[in-house]
């Protein structure tokens, strides 16, 4: 389950996809690390990453791949980050 601040957040960010009129394509809770993976976009382009303490990123720097059927679903989110 997704915590509080995180659910809230979750809620807040996809207002502001439908206010923007962008499609949300995959909306993913991976229970380990505790992290919630938005794809949205009209070219998917849209990458977000929502984390259990309510905050969040988005952008290129997320690596996303899985795969989705009826019987099983895997899927791996990583979060690559530069230090300056």
């Amino acid at each position: 389950m997704p915590a509080v601040e995180q659910a809230f957040t979750c809620v807040g960010v996809c207002q502001m996809l439908s206010n923007g009129y962008q499609p949300i394509h995959l909306f993913w809770y991976n229970s380990n690390p505790q992290t919630v993976f938005i794809l949205a976009g009209v070219t998917e382009s849209l990458e977000i990453l929502v984390f259990s303490n309510g905050q969040w990123t988005h952008g290129s720097l997320i690596y996303f791949s899985g795969s989705l059927n009826s019987e099983n679903a895997t899927c791996s989110v990583k979060l690559i980050t530069f230090s300056s």
